[in-house]
C-alpha cells in the first residue's frame, strides 16, 4: 500500500468481532478506534530476524525500528492475507499461506493506536529482500541476541508494537 492511497479498515470490539466495516484509516487513528494489524518476523536460515527502519514520512512511529514488516488488515481481509500482502508490498517477498506460522495474537494499545495484532513468522528465508523505499529507509538481518540487547538498552529506537511482539515471540521460542 503506497502512502498516498486511502486505506479502509474494519473497526473491531475487544473480542475481535467486526463492528463497522470500511472506515478510513485516518478516521480510525483520529478517533483511536480498535482495528486489526499484523506483524511478520522474517528469519533467515541463521535464525536472524530482518529488522527495518521506518520511513520518516510515516505518520505513526516515523524513523523507528520495526519487525520485518507490519501493517493494517484491510477491510474484509484476513490476518494471513494481510501478512502475505505486507510481505509483498514492503519486502518484495512472495509466499503462500502455508509459509507463515501464526505465533500469537495480542492487543497493542499505545497513545498512537489501538490494535488487535497477529504475529506471524516466516522462517528460513534466504532469498533477496527488495524493500519499498516509500515505506522503509533500510533493513538488515540481526541476531536475536543483538536484538535482545538493543531492545533493553535503547527501547525508544523501536516501535511499541515491535517490542511487544518480540517479547511474546522470545518467551515462546525460549521456553
Amino acid at each position: 500500500m503506497k502512502l498516498q492511497e486511502q486505506e479502509l479498515l474494519d473497526v473491531v470490539d475487544e473480542r475481535d468481532v467486526v463492528i463497522k466495516r470500511g472506515v478510513a484509516r485516518e478516521d480510525i487513528h483520529a478517533r483511536r478506534l480498535l482495528h486489526r494489524s499484523v506483524i511478520v518476523f522474517v528469519l533467515n536460515s541463521k535464525g536472524q530476524i530482518f529488522v527495518q527502519e521506518r520511513s520518516p514520512a510515516k505518520d505513526v512511529y516515523p524513523g523507528l525500528l520495526l519487525a520485518s514488516c507490519s501493517g493494517h488488515v484491510l477491510s474484509g481481509e484476513s490476518y494471513k492475507e494481510a501478512a502475505i500482502r505486507e510481505l509483498r508490498e514492503e519486502l518484495g517477498i512472495e509466499v503462500g499461506p502455508r509459509a507463515l506460522d501464526r505465533v500469537c495474537d495480542f492487543n497493542c494499545i499505545t497513545p498512537e493506536e489501538q490494535e488487535m495484532t497477529v504475529l506471524f513468522v516466516l522462517e528460513n528465508y534466504d532469498k533477496p529482500i527488495n524493500i519499498d523505499r516509500q515505506e522503509i529507509i533500510s533493513g538488515k538481518f540481526v541476531s536475536v541476541q543483538e536484538l535482545k540487547n538493543q531492545t533493553k538498552l535503547e527501547p525508544k529506537k523501536f516501535t511499541p508494537p515491535f517490542l511487544r511482539a518480540f517479547g511474546l515471540w522470545w518467551k515462546r521460542v525460549s521456553s
